[in-house]
């Protein structure tokens, strides 16, 4: 069965979610249901210790970008703009 990652929106499944603090335990977070988000390995990397608020538009962009040039750039070198 598969699931959504709710940071970058892919397929993935169930098996392969991570359990993320959306606010970091390292900046004052909790182990509280309110804090907790299940997200793919990639993305709770990613996101590491960075605010939610910093981390989303930065994923959202990526996708965007995903759409229009049809692939992920690795290096912002990539981008042909």
């Amino acid at each position: 069965m598969k699931t959504l990652c709710l940071f970058c929106l892919k397929r993935i499944p169930i098996s392969k979610l991570t359990f993320d603090h959306v606010k970091a335990k390292s900046i004052g977070g909790n182990n509280t249901y309110c804090n907790a988000v299940f997200v793919c390995k990639a993305c709770n990397v990613r996101k590491a210790s960075t605010s939610l608020e910093k981390f989303i538009p930065n994923v959202f962009h990526l996708k965007l970008i995903e759409l229009i040039v049809g692939s992920r750039p690795k290096l912002v070198n990539d981008l042909k703009v």
